[in-house]
Protein backbone atom coordinates (compact mmCIF):
# COMPACT_ATOMS: atom_id res chain seq x y z
CA UNK A 1 0.00 0.00 0.00
CA UNK A 2 2.86 2.55 1.07
CA UNK A 3 4.64 1.93 -1.81
CA UNK A 4 1.38 2.36 -4.14
CA UNK A 5 0.77 5.97 -2.36
CA UNK A 6 5.05 6.64 -3.11
CA UNK A 7 3.89 6.00 -6.98
CA UNK A 8 1.18 8.19 -7.22
CA UNK A 9 2.46 10.88 -5.17
CA UNK A 10 6.04 10.45 -7.70
CA UNK A 11 3.79 10.72 -10.40
CA UNK A 12 1.30 13.49 -9.56
CA UNK A 13 4.56 15.28 -8.95
CA UNK A 14 5.58 14.59 -12.29
CA UNK A 15 1.84 15.82 -13.66
CA UNK A 16 2.79 19.40 -11.78
CA UNK A 17 5.53 19.71 -14.34
CA UNK A 18 5.60 21.34 -17.56
CA UNK A 19 3.87 19.38 -20.35
CA UNK A 20 6.79 19.55 -22.13
CA UNK A 21 8.65 17.24 -19.50
CA UNK A 22 6.47 14.50 -18.93
CA UNK A 23 6.72 13.01 -22.62
CA UNK A 24 2.96 12.47 -22.69
CA UNK A 25 0.69 11.15 -25.51
CA UNK A 26 0.13 13.50 -27.87
CA UNK A 27 -1.12 16.72 -27.44
CA UNK A 28 -4.20 17.86 -29.76
CA UNK A 29 -5.47 21.75 -30.85
CA UNK A 30 -9.08 21.58 -30.32
CA UNK A 31 -8.94 25.33 -31.70
CA UNK A 32 -10.60 26.77 -28.51
CA UNK A 33 -9.66 28.99 -25.32
CA UNK A 34 -9.57 27.33 -21.78
CA UNK A 35 -12.70 28.70 -21.14
CA UNK A 36 -14.35 27.50 -24.19
CA UNK A 37 -12.63 24.05 -23.77
CA UNK A 38 -14.36 23.53 -20.52
CA UNK A 39 -17.45 24.47 -21.58
CA UNK A 40 -17.45 22.09 -24.46
CA UNK A 41 -16.16 18.87 -22.43
CA UNK A 42 -19.11 20.19 -19.68
CA UNK A 43 -21.57 19.35 -22.67
CA UNK A 44 -19.75 16.24 -23.85
CA UNK A 45 -20.19 14.73 -20.41
CA UNK A 46 -24.11 15.99 -20.58
CA UNK A 47 -24.34 14.46 -24.20
CA UNK A 48 -22.14 11.09 -24.14
CA UNK A 49 -22.64 10.25 -20.35
CA UNK A 50 -21.48 6.69 -21.20
CA UNK A 51 -17.74 8.62 -20.86
CA UNK A 52 -18.00 9.33 -17.87
CA UNK A 53 -16.98 7.18 -15.11
CA UNK A 54 -18.94 4.91 -13.55
CA UNK A 55 -19.35 4.48 -10.01
CA UNK A 56 -17.35 0.85 -9.65
CA UNK A 57 -14.45 2.58 -11.30
CA UNK A 58 -14.45 5.83 -9.22
CA UNK A 59 -12.13 4.93 -6.69
CA UNK A 60 -8.91 5.32 -8.99
CA UNK A 61 -9.93 8.96 -10.22
CA UNK A 62 -8.33 10.84 -6.86
CA UNK A 63 -6.84 13.12 -8.81
CA UNK A 64 -9.23 16.09 -6.88
CA UNK A 65 -9.10 14.39 -3.53
CA UNK A 66 -5.98 14.86 -3.39
CA UNK A 67 -5.71 18.34 -4.46
CA UNK A 68 -4.69 19.02 -8.22
CA UNK A 69 -7.34 20.50 -9.36
CA UNK A 70 -5.24 23.10 -10.89
CA UNK A 71 -4.10 20.18 -13.43
CA UNK A 72 -7.20 21.05 -15.15
CA UNK A 73 -7.53 17.01 -15.69
CA UNK A 74 -10.67 15.65 -17.04
CA UNK A 75 -11.30 11.77 -16.79
CA UNK A 76 -12.76 9.99 -19.83
CA UNK A 77 -14.30 6.52 -19.34
CA UNK A 78 -14.49 3.72 -22.39
CA UNK A 79 -16.64 1.22 -21.74
CA UNK A 80 -15.26 -1.25 -24.74
CA UNK A 81 -12.88 -3.47 -24.73
CA UNK A 82 -10.37 -2.80 -23.70
CA UNK A 83 -12.12 -0.89 -20.57
CA UNK A 84 -9.89 1.81 -19.90
CA UNK A 85 -9.77 5.50 -18.33
CA UNK A 86 -7.81 8.07 -20.03
CA UNK A 87 -6.73 11.42 -17.34
CA UNK A 88 -6.59 13.85 -19.81
CA UNK A 89 -5.31 17.54 -19.04
CA UNK A 90 -6.18 21.11 -21.10
CA UNK A 91 -2.66 22.54 -21.49
CA UNK A 92 -1.49 25.63 -21.24
CA UNK A 93 0.23 28.21 -18.86
CA UNK A 94 -1.93 28.75 -15.46
CA UNK A 95 -0.85 32.49 -16.16
CA UNK A 96 -3.22 32.70 -19.38
CA UNK A 97 -5.80 34.66 -19.49
CA UNK A 98 -8.88 31.99 -19.70
CA UNK A 99 -9.98 33.43 -22.99
CA UNK A 100 -6.43 33.25 -24.91
CA UNK A 101 -5.07 31.53 -26.97
CA UNK A 102 -6.14 28.14 -28.12
CA UNK A 103 -5.33 25.14 -25.69
CA UNK A 104 -4.28 22.11 -26.32
CA UNK A 105 -5.22 18.46 -24.76
CA UNK A 106 -3.18 15.36 -23.79
CA UNK A 107 -3.62 12.08 -22.50
CA UNK A 108 -1.68 11.88 -19.81
CA UNK A 109 -2.41 8.64 -18.09
CA UNK A 110 -4.34 5.73 -18.65
CA UNK A 111 -5.83 3.11 -16.00
CA UNK A 112 -7.23 -0.18 -16.82
CA UNK A 113 -8.77 -0.81 -13.77
CA UNK A 114 -6.67 -0.98 -11.21
CA UNK A 115 -4.90 1.64 -8.49
CA UNK A 116 -2.13 1.76 -11.38
CA UNK A 117 -1.92 4.42 -14.12
CA UNK A 118 0.32 4.07 -16.95
CA UNK A 119 2.34 6.50 -18.06
CA UNK A 120 3.09 6.93 -21.92
CA UNK A 121 6.70 5.59 -21.72
CA UNK A 122 4.83 2.64 -19.42
CA UNK A 123 3.28 1.32 -22.63
CA UNK A 124 4.87 0.19 -25.86
CA UNK A 125 4.35 1.84 -29.55
CA UNK A 126 1.81 -0.43 -30.27
CA UNK A 127 -0.58 1.34 -27.40
CA UNK A 128 0.65 4.23 -27.15
CA UNK A 129 -0.79 4.52 -30.84
CA UNK A 130 -4.35 2.97 -29.75
CA UNK A 131 -4.76 5.15 -27.22
CA UNK A 132 -3.96 8.19 -29.26
CA UNK A 133 -6.22 6.73 -31.70
CA UNK A 134 -9.26 6.09 -29.69
CA UNK A 135 -8.79 9.38 -27.82
CA UNK A 136 -8.81 11.11 -30.91
CA UNK A 137 -11.79 9.18 -32.51
CA UNK A 138 -14.23 8.89 -29.68
CA UNK A 139 -13.29 12.04 -27.75
CA UNK A 140 -11.55 15.02 -29.74
CA UNK A 141 -13.96 14.23 -32.94
CA UNK A 142 -16.92 14.46 -31.06
CA UNK A 143 -15.37 17.82 -29.05
CA UNK A 144 -14.64 19.14 -32.42
CA UNK A 145 -18.54 18.84 -33.22
CA UNK A 146 -19.67 20.38 -30.37
CA UNK A 147 -17.58 23.33 -30.14
CA UNK A 148 -18.61 24.43 -33.46
CA UNK A 149 -21.93 25.65 -31.36
CA UNK A 150 -19.16 27.19 -28.69
CA UNK A 151 -16.94 29.22 -31.15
Amino acid sequence: MMKNVTLMIGFLLLLSCAAGTLGGFESVNIGLSKRQLNIVIDSFYKIYQAYSEPQKWKVFDSWSERGYDFLRGRVFYFATEPEEMYYASILGSGAEPADSGQSLMAVRAVCSGSDKWFLNKDLDEKNIARVEKRFKEEIVEKLNAISHGVK
